[in-house]
């Protein structure tokens, strides 16, 4: 067996001419050796879901994860574990979960569908048979009979009358039956969908929700012609926090400054988990400097809090954290808005840390 040695075993193979040629399966291999090669530029962890997401940004397929893989590189020198899970759930799939549930919530749909569609065909059935007693009844009411024959008649006409009407109850019930089934499947559906827009971890909204609430508030501000500011907060120096106290207390961490921003942001105010110890706010109807009254005011309430170890009460000293403010500007697009916010947020980074930064400054 042949040993690899430069560990992009693609490219090796292709090189020792280990490879058929065939024009698809050479450019698998040569795609497969530029994603080996993206993995040791971004010093990415050789995951599965690394590998997926760096073969479809080398093989262009999708604008949208290109740009996020280069977004998460920019800002943290590399593509790490958090933002590798962050993509792939965001465009690659959903928790298997969540999957699993939607799968049987629609096929319980469908069969209650179908149910509703035989009650339907029934009811339209019983009906063309009421119909044509009742030409049978009045075709007997047409002739010369005696009373007795019409007797017969008029009976026969309430007693396929009274089945209809017992028919027609059975109905509404079983379809009121169905409506309120099915209007559960649809909320059941619908707790589902919100459960993939949040961030496990913290309870937030997630990336994925972000990415598609940004555009909506600013298309709303615009038509409303109201202010709409957006906040980024990068909790300082959290990378020693995760080295000297372990991932569990930086995950505490989090979960507490989700908390923290839960309790603080109400009304139409979204925060959001942007992506690893980046939290962004959507401030709908805002303007820059009550933004900055409100970033402050989280600034202060976090650097106020002494946080200690659960298990062994040490602390972990003042945890802070830096913040960029941008309002928008009129023709601004959602990446635009993102780009000056992020620039103020490294602004804050650069001044010192635990402080604010819009765009006025």
């Amino acid at each position: 067996m042949r040993k690899l040695t430069n560990g992009n075993p693609a490219q090796e193979l292709t090189e020792a001419g280990q490879v058929p040629d065939e024009p698809a399966y050479r450019n698998a291999m040569r795609l497969a050796a530029d994603t080996f090669e993206l993995i040791r530029e971004y010093q990415t962890p050789p995951v599965p879901k690394a590998y997926e997401i760096l073969f479809s940004y080398a093989s262009k397929d999708r604008e949208v994860v290109r740009g996020r893989v280069d977004e998460a590189v920019e800002r943290h020198g590399m593509l790490n574990l958090y933002d590798i899970d962050q993509i792939h759930f965001d465009y690659f799939s959903y928790p298997e979960s969540i999957q699993q549930r939607q799968e049987e919530a629609t096929g319980s749909m469908d069969s209650e569908l179908l149910n509703l569609l035989e009650l339907i065909e029934a009811h339209g059935t019983a009906t063309g048979a009421y119909a044509k007693t009742l030409a049978s009844a009045s075709a007997s009411l047409s002739e010369d009979g005696d009373a007795d024959q019409l007797r017969l008649a008029i009976k026969k006409l309430l007693d396929e009358n009274e089945r209809m009407r017992r028919e027609s109850e059975d109905l509404s019930m079983s379809l009121e039956m169905s409506r309120d089934t099915i209007t559960a499947m649809r909320e059941s559906l619908e707790s589902m969908r919100e459960e993939g827009l949040r961030d496990a971890l913290t309870g937030l909204h997630n990336r994925r929700h972000f990415d598609q609430v940004l555009p909506k508030e600013i298309r709303r501000a615009c038509d409303e012609g109201q202010p709409l500011s957006l906040c980024i907060a990068d909790i300082d120096h959290f990378k020693s926090i995760n080295d000297t106290f372990g991932h569990p207390t930086g995950d505490a961490v989090l979960r507490f400054i989700g908390s923290l921003l839960s309790e603080n942001l109400k009304g139409r105010d979204i925060p959001v988990r942007y992506g690893g110890e980046e939290f962004a706010i959507v401030l709908p109807r805002t303007p820059r400097d009550v933004a900055m009254k409100l970033a402050d005011h989280l600034r202060q309430q976090l650097a106020d809090k002494r946080l200690v170890v659960s298990d062994s009460g040490e602390s972990l000293g003042r945890i802070t954290a830096s913040f960029g403010i941008a309002e928008l500007l009129p023709g601004e697009d959602p990446s635009e808005l993102i780009s000056r916010a992020d620039a103020k947020l490294y602004t804050a980074k650069r001044s010192g840390r635990n402080c604010v930064v819009s765009d006025s400054e």
